[in-house]
């Protein structure tokens, strides 16, 4: 657990100049498809891209998203800028995943 949130605090610090921050909300679920891209369904009913597994980050990405499903914890994923959050969008690659306890 605490790889875990080493690995999602370096994944944050790298990519704080996201441009786009989607609202935080829980995940349905995560699919990971043949050609290799990750995508996830959420609470909104969107369904987003988050990478390729060929991105070195995208595991730990997955990970956090897979504990968030496990734990029922928020999650908010950021983009580069002019993504929008609201329109499906599984070709999208995302730049960081902060997984969020809003009980606490």
């Amino acid at each position: 657990m605490k790889i875990l949130a080493a690995a999602l605090f370096t994944i944050f610090s790298l990519n704080v100049q996201a441009a786009v921050k989607c609202d935080v909300e829980y995940i349905k679920f995560v699919q990971v498809k043949s050609n290799g891209s990750v995508v996830y369904f959420t609470q909104s009913g969107v369904l987003r891209g988050l990478g390729n597994v060929s991105d070195p980050t995208l595991p730990f990405m997955y990970q956090a998203l897979l504990l968030s499903i496990e734990k029922n914890l928020m999650v908010q994923v950021a983009y580069k800028d002019g993504f929008n959050c609201k329109q499906e969008n599984t070709d999208a690659k995302a730049d960081w995943v902060m997984v969020q306890n809003i009980n606490r």
